[in-house]
Parts: C-alpha cells; sequence; structure tokens
C-alpha cells in the first residue's frame, strides 16, 4: 500500500473539484464546494513537529494566559 501525504490527498482533491461540471451544480451543491473549499484552503501540508508544540503549550501555558491555537498557528 503506497503511503498517502496530506499533500497529495489536498491536490487530489483540487482535482476532482475541477472536474466538476459546473452546468449540473445546484445552490446546495455551490455551499457544499464553498465550504469544501473553505476547508481545503484551511489545511496544512507542512510537516508538524508535535515535539515543538508541546515545548510551546509546555513553556506557555503556565503563565495566567493560557495557551490557544493561534498561539500554536504559524503566521506567514
Amino acid at each position: 500500500m503506497e503511503i498517502k501525504t496530506i499533500a497529495d490527498l489536498k491536490t487530489k482533491l483540487i482535482n476532482a473539484i475541477d472536474e466538476i461540471d459546473t452546468s449540473k451544480v445546484t445552490l446546495c451543491d455551490l455551499k457544499i464546494l464553498a465550504d469544501t473549499i473553505s476547508v481545503l484552503a484551511n489545511i496544512n501540508d507542512k510537516p508538524f513537529d508535535f515535539m515543538e508544540a508541546y515545548s510551546k503549550i509546555s513553556t506557555m501555558g503556565f503563565g495566567a494566559k493560557q495557551t490557544t491555537l493561534s498561539d500554536l498557528k504559524e503566521v506567514e
């Protein structure tokens, strides 16, 4: 069995969306498609270092402010 990466799956899903016959898309389909594209845009396909994230949580979590997801999210 071939190992799939997040980037591979994201590319396949983008290609599948590209193949959709837009003449047959209903408003409901369009909403689902927009939601799917929104999720795709937020998928981070870069390798994730769990130990680095854990160290950020452990160093930031003991103060007065709790660590949030936005603290861990990489800003580009």
